[in-house]
């Protein structure tokens, strides 16, 4: 959306999404202020986040998921779950006896069948089992 203000003769173009408010300056008699398009209606999908940025917003991913050009996703677009065991084939390999299970935004390292855990740690990332 563009506005355009004249004062004093002079014609001043507002960025996209930005109002003309007035100041006390002589120099610039107007100050382009941003309109948080955040609150107002974004068309972010609800699994994305607003960010507001200056004449526009950006949509981004929670950790753990991805748009389709990665963390930053297209206005409407939902973001999926990134498989970090299929993304990353060693994301548990420094773990003997475990297998990687891909959780909702995130991923577990998991005993193989007939292991059990033999420490429990506050991260499931750092799973280790005995037999």
């Amino acid at each position: 959306m563009l506005h355009t203000t004249k004062s004093r003769g002079e014609y001043f173009l507002c960025l996209h999404s930005s109002i003309p408010s007035q100041t006390e300056s002589f120099l610039y008699p107007f100050q382009f202020l941003d309109i948080d398009e955040c609150e107002t209606n974004n068309t972010c999908h609800p699994s994305a986040t607003c960010r507001n940025t200056f004449g526009s917003f950006e949509c981004g991913c929670p950790d753990g998921y991805k748009g389709h050009n990665g963390r930053i996703a297209e206005p409407g677009e939902v973001c999926e779950d990134i498989d970090e065991c299929r993304e990353t084939p060693s994301a548990c390999w420094f773990y003997d006896n475990v297998k990687c299970v891909n959780l909702p935004g995130s991923y577990k390292c998991e005993c193989l069948q007939g292991y059990e855990p033999s420490r429990y740690f506050d991260e499931p990332h750092r799973t280790t089992c005995v037999k």
